[in-house]
């Protein structure tokens, strides 16, 4: 099924559709690099943007996944989203330490469209 996703072609329903959740646990490394520009894409595409649904899809995953270069991307991506206010601190724990560099780190923010 992975196969049949190209990240150009991603779509909302492709991350949020339960019934395909269950492969992204399953998939490589190299699928889940091959899939992070669609998926990020679909997730700041929505309104309000949902990092979360790209969050969610590597969170199981460690930073071994992504060169350091790409990890370096995916922590300021990190960074974007909470200073915009669309994710709180919380739901990056599992980035680690260096999730939060920005001057409110560790600051749990609650902006009024991210639900509780």
């Amino acid at each position: 099924m992975l196969l049949d996703l190209d990240p150009r072609d991603l779509n909302f329903d492709d991350l949020s559709d339960e019934s395909r959740n269950w492969i992204f646990s399953f998939a490589t490394d190299e699928s889940i690099r091959w899939l992070t520009p669609g998926a990020v894409r679909v997730a700041l595409q929505q309104s309000p943007p949902q990092p979360q649904l790209f969050f969610d899809l590597i969170s199981s995953r460690t930073s071994d996944v992504f060169s350091d270069e790409q990890w370096i991307a995916v922590l300021d991506l990190a960074e974007y989203c909470f200073d915009s206010g669309w994710i709180r601190s919380s739901d990056l724990g599992f980035l680690g330490p260096g999730a939060y560099r920005s001057s409110e780190q560790g600051v749990d923010r609650k902006p009024d469209h991210v639900p509780s």
